[in-house]
């Protein structure tokens, strides 16, 4: 497959391959291009942020990670991906638990978020790189159809905890559809608690 780099021109410039294309600095960059590239693709892994409305509307898989914004994870079907970031609090070392990152505040923090880290006393983890690429080729393989939808029991139990989520936010009820790789979950099982 190919790879197409999307965004604007204020980024800055990749080196291309006969694989990637730098379409955010492209000559061929216009809004109908933005449309069919998203409609058309395979999948689309990036950020909760701007773009991923496009695939989203088409049906298009989509693979979130890299964020905080754990709000988005109440978009998503079935056949999508997430892999948040983590909190981790800084003066007692220790993740901040699921069942807290998927409600308020944790869940809502984009703006000023580094005054509000400091003032909770927490740090963000990156995804790793491997952390990422599992959860692309589980994408892929969704998008594939290699893809059985039946959860694994940790799957289940992550599911489980978000279902209880709906009460932070006070409605009726949030349905939590999005897979989080299971190497994810498993690799933190402890904030499954």
């Amino acid at each position: 497959g190919y790879v197409f780099r999307m965004g604007d021109n204020s980024m800055p410039k990749i080196n291309e391959t006969k694989k990637i294309i730098d379409y955010a600095n492209s000559d061929i960059k216009d809004s109908i291009m933005d449309v069919f590239l998203g409609a058309t693709s395979k999948f689309h892994l990036g950020t909760s942020s701007g773009y991923p409305i496009i695939p989203r509307f088409f049906g298009v898989p989509l693979l979130l990670c890299e964020t905080t914004q754990t709000l988005s994870y109440w978009s998503l079907n079935d056949y999508d991906v997430f892999l948040p970031r983590l909190y981790k609090n800084t003066q007692t070392n220790q993740f901040v638990k699921f069942s807290d990152t998927f409600k308020p505040p944790y869940s809502i923090m984009w703006f000023d978020v580094k005054e509000k880290l400091k003032k909770m006393n927490l740090e963000i983890v990156e995804n790793t790189d491997e952390d990422i690429l599992e959860a692309a080729v589980l994408l892929n393989n969704i998008a594939d159809n290699n893809f059985t939808n039946e959860d694994s029991e940790i799957q289940k139990n992550f599911k489980n905890i978000l279902k209880k989520v709906h009460l932070d936010y006070n409605i009726p009820e949030l349905i939590p559809y999005g897979n989080i790789p299971n190497s994810f979950l498993k690799k933190y099982s402890n904030l499954l608690e």
